[in-house]
């Protein structure tokens, strides 16, 4: 559960009261820390909550509570998530989740925080939405490569002569999935290709895109061999695919940006000395 801590760590602004190592009284324990559309968390429930539960259930509390404060359907998250657990449990998979989780509370706990987490991400890219598409440049298209150029040729020719891509490119012997997909700038495709999908305004099929690729033979040297690619462009306007371009684009947005974001954005202060050294001892461990 350790990136469970992490988030739980980076949301707390831990201030230590130095003057009492014993348990001392929260002051303004009425006061709401978050609060969204049908609950509120008050300092009191914080501290009473750190004090009695388990460090698993504190972080998926606090988690839960910070992501529906940023405006997260937790609610239906809690329920896809047992219906997730469900699903394994009817697919006959109780004995992979006792092993590799240990339980199935912490099943839950792991695929909730997954769940959360991407649509904390979600939200993030939505509120620098403009910067993010200018670095990503999506684009929503089709792409398929042949290291035969013949074969490529004849690919080409079929669906200009009124095939779709899907079917030409299958019927030329392409085995690697070639459906509609979102691609960003950052996404593992050769220059040549990249060149051409920035530069062109044209949607539609692309001509033979010749690249190159180096592989070693069996006496250890190295071979560069051609590499044909097709493209066909079917979506420039991002508003058109919104959903699938923050699903790809949040791939992109590592765990600690986030962390960051919350951290600047909630504050919660510990008036506590032993959980001010709980945490502290847990952070040093995960920095």
């Amino acid at each position: 559960m350790k990136k469970l801590l992490v988030i739980l760590l980076a949301v707390l602004t831990l201030t230590a009261c130095a003057s009492n190592k014993g348990y001392s009284q929260v002051s303004g324990s009425d006061d709401v820390i978050f609060e969204g559309p049908n609950s509120k968390y008050t300092k009191a429930d914080l501290y009473k909550s750190v004090k009695v539960m388990s460090e698993d259930a504190i972080i998926d509390d606090i988690l839960k509570k910070v992501a529906e404060i940023d405006g997260v359907d937790v609610a239906t998250i809690d329920k896809e998530t047992q219906e997730y657990l469900d699903e394994w449990i009817a697919y006959g998979y109780e004995s992979y989740i006792t092993y590799y989780y240990g339980s199935e509370e912490a099943f839950v706990e792991s695929v909730r925080y997954s769940m959360i987490l991407e649509e904390l991400k979600k939200l993030y890219i939505e509120e620098k939405f403009d910067e993010y598409v200018e670095d990503d440049k999506p684009v929503k298209m089709q792409v398929a490569y042949f290291d035969d150029l013949d074969t490529a040729k004849q690919c080409l020719s079929d669906i200009e002569g009124g095939n779709t891509f899907d079917t030409a490119v299958i019927n030329n012997g392409y085995t690697t999935d070639a459906s509609e997909k979102v691609y960003l700038d950052s996404d593992d495709l050769p220059i040549q290709v990249k060149s051409y999908v920035n530069d062109t305004d044209k949607l539609g099929l692309s001509t033979i895109i010749t690249t190159s690729t180096t592989t070693t033979d069996a006496d250890g040297n190295e071979v560069q061999t051609g590499r044909y690619y097709l493209i066909n462009i079917i979506d420039r306007d991002v508003n058109n695919f919104k959903d699938d371009y923050l699903t790809a684009a949040i791939a992109n947005v590592e765990n600690e940006t986030i962390i960051n974001h919350e951290l600047n954005t909630h504050e919660i202060k510990f008036y506590d000395q032993d959980l001010y050294d709980v945490m502290s001892k847990a952070y040093e461990v995960l920095k």
